[in-house]
C-alpha cells in the first residue's frame, strides 16, 4: 500500500519535467509549428515586438537581421533560445530572443507521429523606416 501511494503522489511530478535536451531532433518528420501557423506567428511578431525607444534626434536606428535557434520541447515549451548568427546589431539579436521567450507553446515536432524534441531555426529580419 504505501509503495502504490508513493507512485501515486510522485507520478504526476513526471509530467512537468524538463525538455529531455539530450535527444533533440533536427530534421523531425513534422516540423514544430506555431500555433495557429504561418498567419497567426505574423500576427504576435506584430503585436509583441518591442522596438527600443529611440532617444532625442539620433539618427541610429536598429537594423538587421538575427538567425535565433531555440527547441521545442515535447510539451510544446521554448527552451534554450541562442543566436545562431548574430545581426552584429546587439539590440535586433535582443530584440528576437525577447520576441521568442514571449511566444506560446507551440505544437511539438513529431517523429513516427510522436512529439519530439526538435530545433527550430528563426530569423528575424529588423529594418526600422
Amino acid at each position: 500500500m504505501k509503495r502504490l501511494l508513493f507512485v501515486l503522489l510522485f507520478l504526476p511530478l513526471a509530467s512537468f519535467s524538463q525538455c529531455d535536451t539530450t535527444s533533440i531532433e533536427k530534421f523531425p518528420d513534422v516540423d514544430a509549428q506555431f500555433p495557429g501557423g504561418a498567419s497567426a506567428l505574423r500576427k504576435f511578431i506584430q503585436e509583441n515586438i518591442e522596438y527600443p525607444e529611440i532617444k532625442g534626434y539620433a539618427y541610429h536606428q536598429p537594423t538587421g537581421r538575427a538567425y535565433l535557434q531555440f527547441i521545442v520541447c515535447q510539451d510544446g515549451s521554448i527552451q534554450q533560445i541562442s543566436i545562431l548568427r548574430s545581426s552584429q546589431n546587439e539590440e535586433v539579436d535582443q530584440m528576437g530572443i525577447n520576441l521568442i521567450s514571449k511566444m506560446p507553446n507551440w505544437i511539438p515536432g513529431e517523429v513516427n507521429d510522436l512529439p519530439v524534441a526538435s530545433l527550430v531555426r528563426f530569423p528575424i529580419r529588423i529594418c526600422l523606416q
